[in-house]
Formats: C-alpha cells, structure tokens, sequence
C-alpha cells in the first residue's frame, strides 16, 4: 500500500465497481474540498496505466468540480482481492453514516458478487475499529452478519436504542440466491 499524489485524469471516474453509496456531492463538501483539499486521501486500485476508485467517490466528484488536478490516493497492493478492496470501500463509511435501504442492498449484492459465501467466515482476526485502511484486515464476518450490523447501526443513529426497522427485518429474512 503506497500514499501519493496523482493527477486526477489517471483515475478512471466512470468506474463504478466498487460504488454502493447513493449520497451526492452537496455544497459543504464542495466547500471543505476548496478551502482545504481533499484532507481524507482516496483510496485507489491500478489497474491498466490507471487507476480505479475504490473509495472517495464523492471526494473525486468534488475535485474534477473544482478544477484540481491532483489528488492525495492509497494505492492498494495489485494481490488485494475485489472482496478486499470492497471491504475497504464498506468500512470507510460504516462508521460514521447512515445507509439507506437501497446503499443495504447495493452493499450485500456487491459482497455476494464478490464472492463472500453466505455462511463462510474470513479467516483471521476481527476487525477491530474503524479504519479505510486494508491493513485492518483480515476480517471475519459473515453476510448475516453484516446484515444485521447495518440495521443494528441505522436503527440506533435512528431512534437512540435498538429497535428493528421494517426495512431491515425484510433484509435479514429473505432468502438469498446462491
């Protein structure tokens, strides 16, 4: 994993694979990017003579906006699996945002399109507090799991106190497609 700057035009922003998040840019991000860049660096995967975005959407959003030509990235390592680098992309919003049901879904569709198995566990330690960094990994956890920390999450920043939503009963009992 390498920290660096590198111009925005070798990032390829059409690339969506790794995205879940729904949210746009709105106008505090665009301020905080003018008057202090991009302070959080995006993290980023090469693939090709270029880069993909694996988090920072939003961040890269607001630089070609605001007509920046470089950026702050982490570099993945080339041997980071998809599944890793979505991990990535899960974790640098699970701590501090609310998902909506449609962000829940996304992200459940994309760890099972990656290949996280239903009941599987990744072996090694737990994961262990927020972080964008890879080298939180590795994480074990299941696709039920995650489910049920992400209503756990959106219904306690909802209401203060565990209460299961409708939206996330209707996503932890129904059946997956293998």
């Amino acid at each position: 994993m390498k920290f660096k700057k590198v111009d925005l035009s070798e990032i390829n922003l059409q690339e969506q694979t790794f995205r879940y998040t729904l949210k746009p840019v709105d106008e505090r991000l665009l301020f905080s990017v003018q008057q202090a860049g991009i302070v959080e660096p995006v993290v980023v995967k090469k693939e090709g003579k270029g880069y993909i975005p694996v988090t920072g959407f939003r961040r890269l959003e607001a630089a070609g906006k605001l007509g920046l030509s470089q950026v702050p990235v982490i570099e993945l390592e080339e041997k980071t699996s998809r599944l890793e680098a979505f991990l990535t992309a899960f974790f640098d919003n699970f701590g501090w945002r609310v998902f909506s049901l449609a962000e829940k879904s996304l992200a459940v569709k994309k760890f099972l399109q990656f290949g996280m198995e239903k009941r599987r566990k990744l072996s090694g330690k737990y994961w262990s507090g927020w972080s964008y960094r890879p080298t939180a990994a590795p994480w074990k956890f299941s696709v039920s799991w995650l489910k049920k920390k992400v209503c756990y999450q959106s219904s306690m920043k909802r209401t203060g106190s565990y209460q299961q939503p409708n939206d996330c009963l209707s996503l932890t009992r129904r059946k997956e497609v293998s």
